[in-house]
Order: C-alpha cells, then structure tokens, then sequence
C-alpha cells in the first residue's frame, strides 16, 4: 500500500537518491569553540511525490552516500533501548493507517530492503541499561550492534571503554543533517565521539523547545507576530522582553493577576534561554577538551540568569513550579508560552490561532538559532559489535529515513490540521529541530546542572554566591570524567 506523505512537510524532507520502495541588546557570550551549523533555507514552494524518486537536486546533506550495492544477506541488526527511548525499531508487520506506525513502517521497511538486514530491539529500563551493557561486554556478548540510551548513562558506559569512536565505524556520516546540523561535533570529546543523535529517536525532537504565540491574544493586544525577524535572522531576546506588561492583568479585579505575558515550564526555562544565547555551562577547548564555560565566564552567566528574573519573574510570567502544564495558555490567558514540542498535542484543541517560532537569539551577532534538548537518546556502537559496517550503515539508514518519515509525521501527529493555517508555522519547526543543541554540562553534570538545580538558582538574589559554592565538587565531577575519557587512548 502507497501512501502520500504531507504536503506540508515533504517539501522539507528532499527525496533520496536511492533506491527505496515507499510503502506509504545584552552581555555578549564568549566560548572557545565556534558552532558551525547552519540555519537551513527552506523551500515551502514544493509538493511531495507519491512515490520515491531519486531527486538530481537532492541536498547532499541531506541523503546518505551509502553504495548502491550495499548487501547484508539478511543478517541481523540489534539495538538496545533504555525505557526512556522513543525509537521503535521493531515494525508492526503491516501498515494500519495510523500515523505514527506506518512512519515506523515506512522507516524499518526502507532500512531492511535498502540493506537485506532484519531489525531486532531490546529494552532495558534505563536506570540499568549501562550495567546491562558493561555486562555484556564482559562477557563477550557480541549480540548488540548499537545503543540508544539516556545521555548520562551512556556517558556512563563510555567513560569505562564501552563503546567504539563512532569515526572508526564504516558508513557513517555524521556531518548529514539527519544527525543535526553541528551537533556531532557538538557532541564530539578530543575530537572523537562516543555518541550521537539519531533521528530514529524523537526523545530530542519531544524535548526541544519553541516559542508560541497565541494569535488571539496577540491581536487583541496589537502584537504582530516577528515571523519577519525570524527569517531576517533579527529575532533576539531583547525582541521577546519588548512584549513586558502588554497581556498581563488582573480581569477579575481581585488584586491578583489572572493573565499574563509570559508562560513556561519555570524548571527547564533557564537552560532553555542559556542555550538559545550560545551559553554553554561546559565548553570545549582548541583540542576538544571539555572545561567549565560556567566558572571561567561566569560574569555572562550571572548577566544571563539576571535577565531572564527581570524578564520572566517579574510579574509578567506565571511563575508555579507545580503546575507545568499549558492549560492557561489555551484558554487564552497567556499571550507568549516557551513550550516543549511534547505538549503541542495539546494545541489541537484550541479555539485560538497560534504561531511557533524558535527560541531568539542573544542578540543579532549570534550567528545561528540554537533550540535546546535534553534527557537525550544517545547512539553508540559497542566494542563487541560483530559487524561495524552493518552497525554504521544500519544506523545510518534508520537516521536518514527517521528524518524523511518520522519527523514530520510526529508533527502532524501533535498538530495536524491546525499547520495548513500558517506555513510560517510549520517553516519554524523544522528550523528548530535542525537547530538542535545540547548542553553537555547538564548532559553529563546532570546533577549539577538540572532544571531544578538551576530554577533554585534562579530564585537566589546573589546567584554568583550560590554558583560558586558548588565550583569545587563540579570541578572534581568534570576532571575525572575527563580523565576516564583520556585514558582510553
């Protein structure tokens, strides 16, 4: 059975040149590093074939250089999944004309006939998912062909020599856009990496963030949307602070407001602007060397957190650490709501146009957007992998065919319909999911660097005092992962 793919999102997703069969103002922040990934320009002019073609016009980046002839014998390819996971490698054996599971189908079934391999996956609960792994290992178990893992857990399982230098595994490409555009090396230790992030998983795309306006409340305040801002690569955090005051107010009159501004998950809203602003609270050296960012320039930092309580915890956002749920803001009584792509479902719902746009940059000499994730799924290729080339282009095809299948049908399954209002819309959200970042402090720092560790933070007057009376636990933290990581050679 042929399906179409939705229009409104295929044209971002360019077609294969394989052969697939389709079955259906402020502080300026400085780092040692400079990310090189690129906004993508997209072309919203197209319309998807029905069928897969090969495309002479194909992206580079965006397809896999996979040989022709590349031919498995239907050997078998195993991948472990922390419970956290949101890939699904195991196909049903038909399509069922549900969304998500013909995405998969169309993933899994692609990746089989391209390679002639049969795709297998176990599960461990993700808190023992590395000890799982480090056992097999020590018993030569050569069953599993790749991980997907919490990313501290699996920082876990690097450090002790777990897992092959994904550049030492054939077929791999991590430059592709379907591993993230900058992100690998993002990833990358000394200039090698022990992870990535595959498309397959949607655990990033769920925990990535955007900023939403509801429309309603926008025009009935006289607000325009800046979707001109976004695309002229001008839409800055000082642009987002211009809109204090405009939706707050107290309707009822009971001295307490009942509207707002501004709406957020207050636990992630910190590193959420942190990452957005090109801040890192771990960096990375020339020679790719990681280093605390946060204690070696922490006088942006602290310029940072102040803005964001001047901007948000002033009275214009509704600050419940209790209630992280988006329910004031479909019932129009916020205007602006930094809001995670899992609650986007509930979008759906409401009455009210909204519009999704990526987080602003710090300020118009930002070169890129940067939209952050977190409690990611971490790929990576065991020591003990019997065929590195199946483990490589296995991987390589079901992150090619993530990005071309399941990415958009994701968004349509939280947003459906709604998307045909505003192509801006549906633009904005591929432009955040291929500006993806993560912050390897709070990766592998976790408790140092977790959401309620920093909205504590965010609560102190002297934040400077508090950041510091944790420098030296931190520093001891990050030497001996750095030191783990150098003794393997």
């Amino acid at each position: 059975m042929k399906k179409t793919m939705c229009i409104l999102f295929a044209c971002f997703l360019l077609a294969a040149p394989l052969s697939l069969t389709s079955c259906s103002g402020g502080p300026s922040v400085p780092s040692k590093d400079t990310d090189t990934a690129a906004v993508p320009t997209v072309d919203t002019t197209g319309a998807a074939p029905e069928e897969t073609e090969p495309a002479e016009t194909a992206d580079p980046a965006a397809v896999p250089d996979l040989p022709a002839d590349l031919d498995f014998g239907g050997e078998a390819f195993t991948l472990l999944c922390g419970s956290l996971s949101a890939s699904r490698i195991a196909p049903d054996p038909e399509q069922t004309g549900e969304l998500m599971n013909d995405a998969w189908y169309d993933t899994c079934v692609n990746t089989m006939e391209k390679l002639n391999v049969s795709l297998h996956q176990e599960t461990q609960v993700y808190s023992s998912a590395a000890a799982f792994i480090r056992q097999m290992i020590n018993a030569g178990d050569d069953t599993l062909d790749a991980v997907d893992m919490l990313d501290r857990e699996s920082l876990s399982c690097a450090r002790t020599g777990c897992f092959l230098t994904l550049q030492t595994v054939p077929h791999l490409d991590l430059s592709k856009k379907y591993w993230g555009e900058g992100l690998s090396e993002r990833l990358s230790i000394g200039g090698v990496n022990y992870f990535a992030s595959g498309s397959f998983d949607l655990t990033m795309y769920m925990n990535l963030s955007g900023v939403v306006f509801n429309n309603a409340v926008a025009e009935d305040n006289h607000v325009t949307i800046p979707y001109d801002e976004v695309d002229a690569g001008t839409w800055t955090m000082d642009k987002l602070a211009q809109y204090q005051g405009i939706g707050t107010a107290d309707m009822d009159g009971d001295g307490v407001n009942d509207h707002w501004t501004y709406g957020s998950d207050v636990r992630s809203l910190q590193m959420t602007i942190l990452v957005a602003a090109g801040y890192r609270m771990v960096d990375k050296d020339a020679d790719g060397t990681l280093f605390l960012n946060v204690y070696e320039n922490t006088n942006t930092f602290v310029d940072i957190m102040y803005w964001i309580q001047d901007t948000f915890y002033e009275g214009d956002m509704r600050d419940d650490v209790s209630d992280i749920t988006v329910g004031h803001f479909v019932a129009d009584k916020e205007m602006i709501h930094i809001m995670r792509f899992m609650f986007f479902d509930v979008l759906r719902e409401m009455e009210s146009d909204f519009s999704i746009l990526p987080m602003p940059k710090w300020d118009e000499s930002q070169q890129e957007y940067h939209s952050r994730s977190f409690d990611t799924g971490f790929i990576s290729v065991p020591i003990t992998a019997k065929d590195t080339a199946l483990s490589g282009a296995v991987l390589e095809m079901l992150s090619y065919c993530g990005y071309r299948y399941l990415v958009p049908a994701y968004i349509e399954n939280q947003l459906g319909a709604r998307l045909a209002r505003d192509p801006h819309t549906s633009r904005n959200i591929m432009l955040i999911y291929d500006t993806r970042m993560i912050d390897l402090g709070e990766a592998f720092l976790f408790d140092k660097f977790s959401d309620m560790r920093m909205y504590e933070m965010i609560q102190r007057s002297n934040i400077a005092s508090f950041l510091a009376s944790s420098k030296i636990p931190t520093e001891n933290a990050l030497a001996k992962i750095v030191a783990d990581l150098a003794s393997l050679g």
